[in-house]
C-alpha cells in the first residue's frame, strides 16, 4: 500500500523553505512600501493628533473613576468601548514608530534596522508599558482604574507631539497658550478627583470635605464643587479652603503643596514666554517706527512725505508681520533658496514668452536673481522715455500703464512688463504707475547676462525671440506711417499686421536678387541692410542705399508686380517681417472697400519707381532723388512735411552730385517730381 500521506509530507517539507523565503520577501516589500515615515510628514502629524486624543481621554477618565465610581457604573459600556479603541490605536502607534525616521547629527536616518534599534532604546519600553493590557485582569471599578494607571505614561510623549506641531504652525503663541491652559485644567482635574477620593474615605464627615447637600446633589454639583476647590488650590484664587483635620487630609495637602510649588513655577515661566512671544514683534516694530519718526523730524521732512513713509512701513508690517524675508532666505542653503524661489516665482517667470519652454536648469538659475520691491500708490515704477535695464513681475497689487499722461491699461497679479529692456538698450515706451500697494519682483539685465553665459543655447533662442518681438512691435508703429496704407480702415490694418511673418537673415545673405519675381515686401526690424543696383553702362553693381531698422523695402516692385530692379543684402544679422503676395491678395479680397484707396496710393509708388529706374545708373545722385520722392509720399497728410519736401527739391538742383546727370535725365526726373508735387498740393488744398 502506497503511503501517499508520507509522500505529501515530503513534498510539503521541500516547499517549506521556499514558502518562508517568499513570506520574508513579502514582508520586506510591504515595509518598503509603507515607510519609512518622516516624523514631520502630514500623515504622521495627524496620527499623533489621534494618539493625543486617546492619551487625553485616559488622563481625564482614569482619575475620574477613582473619585466618581457611580459615574463609571452607569456608563461602563461606553467607557470600555472607548478604552479599547484607544488601546488598539496605541499598539498601531508602536508599529508605526518602528517605521518612523529620526534625526541623528542633523541627518535623517531611514534605515529600518537603525530605526528599530533607536526606538527600542528610547520610547519603546514606556509605550509598551502604557499599552500592555493588565487592566483585563479585573473589571471591578476601583481595581480596573488602578490597573489602567500605566496608560498615563503616554503623557511623557505629549511634549514631543507639541514640539513637532510647533514647527508647522505660524501661531506659535496660540499653541503655547493651549499647553498652558490645558496643563492648569488637567492638574486641577486630578487634584479635584483625588480630593473626592480622600473625602469619601473620610465619609464626608468634617469641614474639609464637601457638605452633605452637595454630595447628595449628584455628579454635577459634586464635580463642580471639587473642581473649584482644585483650581483654588492651584491658583490661590477664589478664597481660602478649609484646613485639613485628619492625618490623611494633612498628608494629601502636603503632597499637593510640594507638587503645586514646582508646577506653578513652570506655569509662570510659560506665561512669561507666552507674553514675550506675543509682543516681541510688535515691540520691535514700535521701536523701529520710533527711530523712523526721529529721523524724519531731524531731517525736517514735509508732513505729506512723512505720512507716505509711515503708510509704507505699516503696509510692510501688515504684509510680513515684522519678518525680514531676505534674512531668512540668506540663512538657507543655495539649493533650498532656489526651490523656494521656484515655488514662489517659477509659474510667473514661465509666462514670459522669452522664457517659456526653457531649460528647467535655466529657470532655476534665473529665479534666484529675482529681488522683491514694494511700491506705494501713485509711485512710478518706470518712467516713459527712460532707458530701461530691468523687467518686473507683479506678485500682488495692480499698476496703471500710462502713455502721454493717459492710462491705457491696467496690469494685475501675475502680469509682467519691461521684458524688452533685458535684451536691448531701449527707452521705455510707457510709464508704469502703482495704483495701490504693489509687491513686485525685479529681474535686472546684468543678472540675466550672468545666467545666459552659463546657458549659451538659451541665449541664442531668447535673442532671436526678442528680435522678432521688437520687429513686430516696430512694424505695428511704422506700418501706420507707410504711404501705401495711410488711408485704409483699422480692421484692414489689424489683419495686415497679422499677415507679416518673421524672417531671420544672416550677414551677407540676400533678401532677394536683381531680376527675381517680386513676390514679397519686407520690413526691417533689427540689423542693417543695403540696396544694390546694376550699372548697365559700367557693368558693375553699386550700393544705392543703406537702411537701418524701421523701414520698408522691396515695396516698389511688390506693388507694381514687377521683377526686382535691385538686390537687397544684409550687412549684419537681420530680423525682418515679410508680407507675401499670396497673403496680400487674400487680404484685399476680404476688404474690397480698401482696394481703391490702396490703388490710388500705389500710383505714387509707381512714379517713385519710374524715377528710380530712369536714373538708377547715375548712382548716388538718383538715390537722393528717390529718397526725396519717398519723403514726399510720406508727406501725403502733412502740409509742413510737404513744404519741407519742396525745399529739399530746390536744394537738390544745386547739389554737386547732379553734375553726373545729363540734361535729359534732369528733365525727366524733375518733371516726374513736380508732377507728384502738384497732385499732392492740389489734394491737400481741396481737403
Amino acid at each position: 500500500m502506497e503511503r501517499k500521506p508520507l509522500v505529501i509530507n515530503e513534498v510539503e517539507k521541500k516547499d517549506r523553505p521556499h514558502t518562508s523565503v517568499s513570506l520574508k520577501q513579502t514582508v520586506e516589500s510591504y515595509l518598503q512600501k509603507v515607510g519609512p515615515f518622516s516624523a514631520n510628514a502630514p500623515f504622521r502629524r495627524r496620527w499623533n493628533l489621534l494618539v493625543f486624543v486617546f492619551v487625553l481621554w485616559n488622563a481625564v477618565t482614569v482619575p475620574l473613576r477613582f473619585g466618581f465610581q457611580d459615574l463609571w457604573t452607569r456608563s461602563q459600556v461606553l467607557f470600555y468601548v472607548i478604552d479599547y479603541i484607544g488601546d488598539i490605536v496605541f499598539i498601531l502607534d508602536i508599529l508605526l514608530n518602528f517605521r518612523t525616521s529620526f534625526m541623528r547629527h542633523g541627518l535623517v536616518v531611514e534605515d529600518s534596522k537603525e530605526i528599530a534599534v533607536h526606538y527600542l532604546k528610547t520610547w519603546f519600553i514606556l509605550d509598551f508599558l502604557a499599552f500592555f493590557p493588565v487592566d483585563l485582569a479585573s473589571f471591578k471599578v476601583w481595581t480596573h482604574a488602578v490597573l489602567r494607571l500605566p496608560k498615563l505614561l503616554r503623557l511623557f510623549r505629549v511634549m514631543e507631539y507639541f514640539s513637532v506641531w510647533e514647527l508647522h504652525t505660524k501661531n506659535h503663541h496660540i499653541l503655547l497658550f493651549l499647553q498652558l491652559a490645558g496643563g492648569i485644567c488637567l492638574l486641577s482635574h486630578w487634584i479635584c478627583c483625588m480630593y473626592i477620593v480622600f473625602s469619601r474615605s473620610e465619609h464626608f464627615s468634617d469641614d474639609w470635605t464637601p457638605d452633605p447637600d452637595i454630595v447628595d446633589g449628584g455628579f454635577g454639583s459634586l464635580y463642580l464643587f471639587a473642581i473649584m476647590w482644585g483650581v483654588r488650590v492651584v491658583t490661590g484664587v477664589g478664597g481660602k479652603e478649609e484646613p485639613p483635620e485628619t492625618p490623611l487630609e494633612m498628608g494629601y495637602m502636603l503632597i499637593i503643596a510640594f507638587l503645586v510649588l514646582f508646577i506653578v513655577a513652570a506655569l509662570i515661566g510659560s506665561v512669561v514666554d507666552l507674553v514675550a512671544n506675543m509682543n516681541a514683534r510688535s515691540e520691535e516694530f514700535r521701536k523701529k517706527m520710533a527711530h523712523i519718526n526721529l529721523f524724519m523730524k531731524n531731517k525736517d521732512l514735509p508732513q505729506e512725505l512723512r505720512d507716505r513713509i509711515r503708510k509704507y512701513y505699516f503696509h510692510l508690517w501688515s504684509r510680513q508681520g515684522g519678518m525680514d524675508d531676505e534674512s531668512i532666505l540668506e540663512e538657507l542653503p543655495a539649493r533650498l533658496r532656489t526651490e523656494i524661489s521656484l515655488q514662489i516665482n517659477g509659474a510667473i517667470i514661465s509666462k514670459v514668452p522669452f522664457f517659456k519652454d526653457s531649460n528647467p536648469g535655466f529657470i532655476s538659475a534665473l529665479v534666484g536673481y529675482l529681488k522683491p520691491e514694494i511700491y506705494a500708490p501713485g509711485e512710478l515704477v518706470v518712467r516713459e522715455g527712460d532707458v530701461g535695464h530691468e523687467m518686473y513681475f507683479i506678485s500682488q497689487g495692480t499698476v496703471d500703464v500710462v502713455v502721454n499722461n493717459t492710462v491705457v491699461a491696467n496690469l494685475g497679479e501675475g502680469a509682467f512688463f519691461g521684458e524688452i529692456s533685458l535684451l536691448i538698450e531701449a527707452t521705455r515706451t510707457a510709464s508704469i504707475r502703482a495704483s495701490d500697494y504693489c509687491d513686485l519682483f525685479v529681474l535686472r539685465k546684468r543678472d540675466l547676462d550672468k545666467v545666459l553665459k552659463l546657458f549659451p543655447e538659451q541665449k541664442a533662442r531668447i535673442v532671436q525671440m526678442a528680435e522678432m518681438r521688437i520687429t513686430s512691435d516696430s512694424l505695428r508703429i511704422q506700418i501706420k506711417k507707410d504711404s501705401l496704407f495711410t488711408t485704409v480702415s483699422q480692421e484692414f490694418m489689424t489683419e495686415l499686421i497679422k499677415c507679416f511673418h518673421p524672417k531671420v537673415v544672416q550677414a551677407n545673405e540676400f533678401f532677394y536678387h536683381y531680376g527675381n519675381h517680386s513676390d514679397s515686401m519686407f520690413f526691417l526690424g533689427v540689423g542693417s541692410m543695403e540696396i544694390l543696383s546694376k550699372d548697365e553702362k559700367q557693368l558693375q553693381v553699386i550700393t544705392t542705399g543703406t537702411f537701418q531698422p524701421g523701414v520698408f523695402f522691396g515695396d516698389f516692385d511688390f506693388v507694381n508686380e514687377a521683377d526686382r530692379s535691385q538686390s537687397a543684402r544684409a550687412l549684419t544679422r537681420c530680423t525682418a517681417c515679410v508680407l507675401s503676395r499670396e497673403d496680400y491678395e487674400e487680404l484685399l479680397a476680404k476688404f474690397p472697400k480698401d482696394v481703391a484707396a490702396i490703388q490710388q496710393l500705389t500710383q505714387v509708388k509707381q512714379k517713385q519707381s519710374q524715377i528710380f529706374k530712369q536714373g538708377s545708373s547715375k548712382g548716388k545722385s538718383m538715390a537722393k532723388i528717390s529718397s526725396i520722392s519717398l519723403a514726399k509720399a510720406n508727406a501725403m497728410n502733412n502740409k509742413a512735411m510737404a513744404v519741407d519736401w519742396a525745399k529739399q527739391v530746390e536744394l537738390l538742383k544745386d547739389d554737386g552730385d547732379m553734375k553726373a546727370l545729363s540734361k535729359e535725365d534732369m528733365i525727366v526726373a524733375f518733371n516726374a517730381i513736380n508732377e507728384l508735387q502738384g497732385k499732392l498740393l492740389h489734394k491737400m488744398g481741396s481737403s
